[in-house]
Parts: structure tokens; sequence; C-alpha cells
């Protein structure tokens, strides 16, 4: 199974970015203690140039990477970098994205050293680039930059669920019907799997969040990279702003009686 480890504390940041900061020697003592989420430049209140937080700085983060991973992999997830992001793990170009408002996620096994302490450098560019979304039109927001939103790895087996995409679709009856809170629901999933084999089965099972027990939604052998899987879901609680239900959805990955892998999807079940 799979385990998570945040890495939101203990970061190092500096305005000045320079090139020796990718590499584990470099002297952070110049650097600030940060924790995410972080915002490259705090702004006052009153009137300021939105250039004045639009520079390249650097981020740096030491983890333990446990013996126990070896044969593993290591997943690294940065949920928010605003906005043009080089991150490296060790002084080796782990990968890249462009768009803070969108996560990503790299594969950072063959970087890090197990049993040790290693290091995860980010050079990031905050400035606006007329082909990095939002940007590129009228933007009538600051788009503060930072590593704003959280940080975390993600120790997995080379077998495992590599996303969850859910979806719902009412019955005729509760698309008719204006002031219904409650329909049938048709849940569908795109689930995709990295290395499954033929044997496989993908098990899925839903609770209202903050209830205790699943209940099991149905079983359908595992096709391909991505499997579609479609269940009904009685009487389902329609989410509005009133009422802002949410469902957990659990994917398993199975193989016999062992269940190798499994990803919690949550999902509000709408109108429209």
């Amino acid at each position: 199974m799979r385990e998570y480890i945040a890495l939101n504390d203990g970061w190092r940041f500096t305005e000045q970015f320079s090139e020796g900061m990718l590499l584990p020697e470099f002297d952070e003592s110049g650097m600030a203690q940060v924790r995410l989420p972080h915002t490259v430049k705090e702004v006052p209140f009153h009137y300021f140039d939105e250039h004045c937080y639009q520079f390249v700085s650097g981020y740096r983060k030491k983890f333990m990477a446990k013996e126990e991973w070896r044969g593993r992999r290591v997943l690294l997830t940065i949920d928010g970098a605003a906005h043009e992001a080089q991150v490296y793990v060790n002084g080796v170009k782990a990968g890249e994205h462009r768009c803070g408002y969108t996560a990503f996620t790299m594969d950072i096994t063959k970087e890090i050293v197990f049993g040790a302490e290693n290091l995860i450098a980010v050079r990031l560019d905050s400035r606006e680039t007329l082909n990095i979304p939002p940007f590129g039109f009228v933007v009538d927001y600051l788009t503060y930059g930072g590593l704003t939103r959280e940080v975390w790895l993600t120790v997995c087996d080379s077998i495992r669920i590599e996303d969850v995409f859910v979806y719902s679709r009412l019955s005729e009856e509760a698309l008719r019907t204006a002031c219904t809170f409650t329909a049938d629901a048709e849940l569908i999933a795109e689930v995709s799997v990295k290395n499954g084999k033929d044997d496989m089965m993908l098990r899925q099972s839903i609770r209202e969040k903050g209830t205790e027990a699943y209940a099991l939604l149905g079983e359908q052998a595992l096709v391909g990279d991505t499997t579609k899987l479609c269940f009904l879901l009685k009487a389902a609680k329609l989410w509005d702003t009133e009422h802002p239900v949410l469902y957990e959805v659990k994917t398993e990955l199975l193989q016999g009686e062992s269940i190798l892998d499994e990803l919690v999807t949550v999902v509000g079940i709408r109108r429209t």
C-alpha cells in the first residue's frame, strides 16, 4: 500500500536565485526558513506595484529517504508552484511545470539516495509570461508567486493506480424534477493503472464524507491501461451551495485476495 509523507515544514527560501543553490553543498545560512504554503513576497494592503512579486526565487528542502523504501517508487507532488518551476533532486533535474494553478507529480526514484538525506531544490519564476496560463489575455486579479500549496511524497509500488477521474450522471426523472435533493445517479470512473496485469480487478466503494462505513459499489476486471467503471448509486444526496454534501469514492486494485493499492477520490454529485 502507498504511504504519504508531507513536506510542508522546514523549507529554505531566497528572493535572489543562483544556480549554486540547486546543489546539495550550497550554504543555506543566508536563506529564510519558511513553511508551505508560501508567497515569495508579502505586500501591504494599500496600493503597491504588482511587479514587486515577479522575479526568480529559490526554494530548498531536505528530507530523509528511508532504506525500506528501496525497491518501491517515490513520487514527488507539488500542488501549486506559481508560475514556472524547475525542480531538482540532489542536483539532478527531475521535472518542470508551467502554470501556478495545477498540481504536478514527478517520479524521483532514480534521483534519491535511500537511507540518506536528500535535497529538493526549486527554481521558481513568478513573472507573468504570455504563454503560461492564466496569462496571455486579460487577468483581473493579482497572481502572487510562490509554492502556494502543499508538497508531499508518495511511496508506492511499481504496480499502482495512477489516476481516478470520477463524474456522475443523474437519472432522467431527476433531471425533470427541479427541486429534488436526492436522486439515483450513475457514478462513472475512469481508472488508470500503471503496470497492471490481466488477472487484476478494480473494486469501488462509497461513503458520505464524515461517516464511517463504505458501501460496495461493485467490481470489474482490469481492461488495459484505463478501465471505465459505471455503478448505480441509489438516492444520492445532491450537492448545492446550501447543502454541500460530498462523497468519498474508494478505488482498490486487487490481485486475488490481495489489495495492491487504493485511492480515495472526493466528489460531489450535482444536477449540472
